[in-house]
């Protein structure tokens, strides 16, 4: 189950079809079965050379496939649940004794930022070529379309300025040096830590809250960034991946038995 987090409705509808699928597979193969079928995909994908071959349960194409939806669907919730646990995570502090700086902590945050939304980038992207594939012979021009049409408007209108930014944060030099604030808060705790200069502590506290706040600020603007990803990918393929009763439609060249 998803936990509590603001997810869009089209894909909460995906989770229950989701639900219902394994519900049915369950009831259709038994439980002990099914375990065994999830523990054998499971190796596979931990390691295709060692996993077992003599499993007595071997997934159909459509229970793999539906393996596989479900898995690239949950890495997505995954990565969105992380986006969306930052503004707390990043109100927490260290232990006194660990040394590091408010400077540094708001540096990490930051930065981490970016790397988590790209990893969450990645798992749109994924999930929308995989869909695309497992249906192009159902919908070849359809899904052609959406799968450019969707990918197009995740990079321009979703993602194109965190591209950049982590771009230039990997490649270039850090993102701390493109925001006058961040520079500002390290200097003023040159100044006031390493400097010990007491004039300037009144300043550097000042900083730490104004930075800490646009944190929080550019968190949340994010986190609402990648909801409107997720509401665009999971409106553009819930036609193709769920019938009108809400159920999980497979591709027709897969075979149920």
């Amino acid at each position: 189950m998803l936990r509590d987090r603001d997810y869009p409705s089209a894909m909460l509808r995906l989770q229950i079809a989701c639900n219902k699928e394994s519900e049915r597979i369950i009831h259709q193969i038994g439980h002990d079965a099914y375990k065994n079928i999830f523990l054998s995909f499971a190796e596979t994908i931990y390691n295709e050379k060692t996993a077992s071959s003599k499993s007595p349960h071997k997934p159909t194409q459509q229970q793999a496939f539906f393996q596989r939806l479900f898995l690239d669907y949950w890495e997505i919730c995954l990565a969105y649940e992380t986006l969306s646990d930052f503004p707390v995570l990043s109100r927490s502090r260290p232990h006194r004794n660990s040394k590091l700086s408010p400077s540094r902590q708001l540096f990490f945050w930051r930065e981490t930022y970016l790397n988590e939304f790209y990893i969450f980038q990645l798992r749109l992207e994924t999930f929308v070529k995989h869909v695309a594939r497992a249906y192009r012979k159902d919908y070849p021009g359809l899904v052609e379309i959406n799968v450019k049409g969707v990918l197009k408007t995740l990079d321009e209108t979703f993602f194109s300025p965190l591209i950049k930014l982590r771009g230039t944060h990997v490649h270039v030099h850090r993102s701390r040096r493109s925001d006058s604030e961040l520079n500002r808060l390290e200097l003023l705790e040159m100044l006031a830590i390493d400097g010990r200069v007491n004039a300037m502590s009144a300043s550097y506290k000042s900083a730490v809250k104004r930075c800490q706040a646009q944190n929080i600020e550019n968190f949340h603007v994010f986190i609402s960034v990648a909801k409107n990803a997720l509401t665009v990918v999971f409106r553009t393929f819930e036609g193709v991946l769920l019938d009108v009763d809400g159920k999980i439609v497979y591709p027709t060249n897969l075979k149920s038995k």
